[in-house]
């Protein structure tokens, strides 16, 4: 398993405006971008606080979406295996 690295200053900030207000833990909007260097830093600060994300991608448009299922998914073992 690969360590998850620490989340950066920017990500944070952005995952903190994509988070449910009243409840943290729960699913996240999600966040949009062409830079894939800044999606990956989304991805990461989601791995951190969240347990994972998700990658939409879509073939012939060049932004990539990433949002989470939030904590309680992960945490409680949803996935579909």
């Amino acid at each position: 398993m690969e360590d998850i690295k620490e989340p950066t200053t920017r990500s944070i900030e952005i995952l903190r405006g994509l988070e449910n207000p009243d409840n943290w833990k729960l699913t996240t909007r999600m966040f949009v971008s062409e830079d894939t260097t800044l999606i990956n830093e989304v991805a990461e600060a989601m791995d951190f606080y969240h347990g994972g994300h998700l990658l939409n991608i879509r073939y012939g448009n060049p932004s990539i979406g990433v949002w989470t299922p939030g904590y309680y998914f992960y945490i409680e073992g949803d996935l579909d295996e």
